[in-house]
């Protein structure tokens, strides 16, 4: 079981290596083990949505004033987490991002995402995830940048 402020480290112990050293399959994988074996304290129940996971992929460009600059093609896996906060909630999420130069493709791919809304579909949700076109293509491919992000949203 993790805290809300300990989801990064709880993540990271998973691993003997850096998580961002891993090729996205691998680390995707372990990112599943995660949400499989280790629950998050005080999180909305589970039939509330209080714990997902979130696969998405396809080109961004965050600098849209940069006319230059085409973006990254993203491939993301975030463990979503909502604490409930009296009449709020507070929305957390755990945010494992690959980052590629776009090529025909990754382009050829577009964007889409899907969701892990629930345990026990996490079995079939790795399987999509970790057989994706996207994923398989970027997997044979070096990263320019790969984050890790434990942030409110």
């Amino acid at each position: 079981m993790f805290d809300k402020e300990d989801a990064e480290i709880a993540f990271r112990g998973l691993s003997a290596s850096a998580i961002e050293t891993l090729p996205p399959a691998q680390s995707f994988a372990l990112m599943f083990d995660f949400y499989e074996t280790v629950r998050a304290k005080d999180a909305a129940p589970q039939d509330e949505d209080g714990d997902m996971l979130l696969f998405q992929w396809g080109i961004y460009n965050w600098r849209k004033h940069d006319s230059d600059d085409a973006g990254q093609f993203e491939l993301n896996l975030s463990r979503q987490v909502i604490y409930p906060d009296g009449d709020d909630q507070e929305i957390y999420q755990l945010g494992l991002t690959y980052s590629y130069q776009p090529d025909d493709v990754l382009e050829a791919l577009g964007k889409g995402n899907f969701w892990c809304h629930d345990l026990s579909i996490a079995h079939e949700a790795r399987t999509k995830v970790l057989t994706s076109p996207a994923l398989v293509h970027c997997d044979a491919r070096t990263a320019v940048s790969v984050s890790l992000d434990w942030q409110q949203q």
